[in-house]
């Protein structure tokens, strides 16, 4: 499989994030476990975590207490993941863009020095002139990526969905921040992968409005652009998801915009046209036993190391493995009782029953995947 179709295959929730069931197993047992991924969630200091408040953001609920770690010591927890053989970082947010965070271009650059896979989850909205040339250079690791959330075609749709000021021309800016990118990408033989999604609601659900956004993106040349719907946030009131497609809305909705996405889908070009099908999409439920915490640990926006992106913030405290302002990384990652693990997995569900988390699709399709391959080979 190459490059492109490996990337894409994320999206699809199809990456093997487990080779094997049984042989994970074991060496969660022998903690010899090593992540397939970290996630880092840095937040802006201040009382605002974003300035955006988009209705699907899990951000609408969260708590924020104020507390950050240093800019030094994200840099120390990079470097020591690296050093205990973790091969990809994920910068993205739960509460807010990762973008937001004023010395991201610091913890970036440390990663591509470490010789890490960059992932980014953002808005693009600051991109600054050192990022833009840190993300084009040739020394990126393969496979990295940047999934860039627009959901709108046009400035007025962009202020809308995002709940942005509506003299930010904010829809203008992130695409000439993804030109930017794309352009020192090709100039220094870099290799990011770029990807543009249009998360489909009640506002931007206008055929004329996904047709501007892919041909605008087509245009730039992007690598992927994808056509999805947003989990419902926890913690959301009924009036914030008036905006969020229903299960009974969903399907109305994609039949609005289908023939427009097919259509762009089927015209040759580098950019690849995606529309997840059904099957794809997974909202508002849980599946345990869950083993997130074990493949891909998320790094809060207060500091804490949390069970998977989805439960990163203090809302989600009890279920923390650790505060990593005082402590490393692996000695939290590590701190499980080996000789009760189902009794450890027991108490995790219980947890996650009290604290109210929610599978991202990624997590759903993983502890699917790892639960019926372990129940068939009992």
């Amino acid at each position: 499989m190459n490059r492109d179709n490996k990337l894409i295959s994320r999206y699809l929730y199809k990456t093997p994030y487990v080779d094997d069931a049984q042989r994970f197993m074991e060496r969660v047992a022998n903690k010899t476990v090593i992540p397939y991924q970290v996630e880092i969630q840095p937040g802006p200091t201040g009382d605002k975590i974003c300035w955006l408040e988009c209705p699907f953001c899990y951000g609408g609920s969260a708590t924020n207490t104020g507390k950050r770690l240093s800019k030094e010591r994200y840099i120390e927890l990079i470097k020591e993941i690296a050093e205990g053989g973790v091969k990809k970082v994920i910068f993205a947010g739960w509460a807010t863009d990762p973008l937001f965070y004023q010395y991201i271009d610091d913890l970036v650059e440390t990663a591509l020095v470490a010789g890490l896979v960059i992932g980014f989850n953002t808005r693009a909205i600051n991109v600054s002139d050192r990022l833009t040339h840190l993300l084009g250079s040739s020394s990126l690791a393969q496979e990295s990526y940047m999934s860039i959330s627009v959901d709108a075609g046009d400035n007025e749709s962009y202020a809308l969905v995002h709940a942005a000021p509506r003299d930010g021309r904010l829809y203008d800016r992130v695409y000439q921040n993804i030109k930017r990118i794309k352009e020192n990408r090709e100039s220094n033989g870099g290799k990011l992968f770029l990807s543009s999604t249009y998360l489909i609601n009640q506002i931007n659900c206008d055929p004329v409005l996904a047709s501007q956004f892919i041909s605008d993106f087509k245009a730039l040349g992007i690598d992927l652009i994808r056509f999805s719907f947003p989990q419902i946030p926890r913690g959301n009131t009924e009036s914030d998801r008036s905006l969020i497609p229903s299960a009974s809305e969903r399907q109305s909705l994609k039949n609005i915009l289908a023939p427009v996405i097919k259509q762009e889908a089927a015209h040759e070009g580098h950019s690849k046209v995606l529309l997840l099908s059904e099957e794809d999409h997974f909202y508002d439920k849980r599946t345990t036993p869950c083993f997130s915490r074990f493949i891909f640990p998320t790094i809060g926006f207060d500091g804490g190391l949390y069970q998977c992106s989805q439960s990163a913030g203090p809302n989600f405290h009890e279920s923390a493995l650790g505060d990593l302002e005082t402590q490393s990384f692996w000695d939290l990652y590590y701190r499980y009782d080996i000789s009760n693990l189902d009794g450890y997995f027991d108490q995790l569900t219980k947890c996650f029953d009290k604290v109210d988390c929610r599978c991202d699709r990624k997590a759903h399709v993983v502890n699917n995947t790892i639960n019926q391959e372990l129940t068939l080979k009992l």
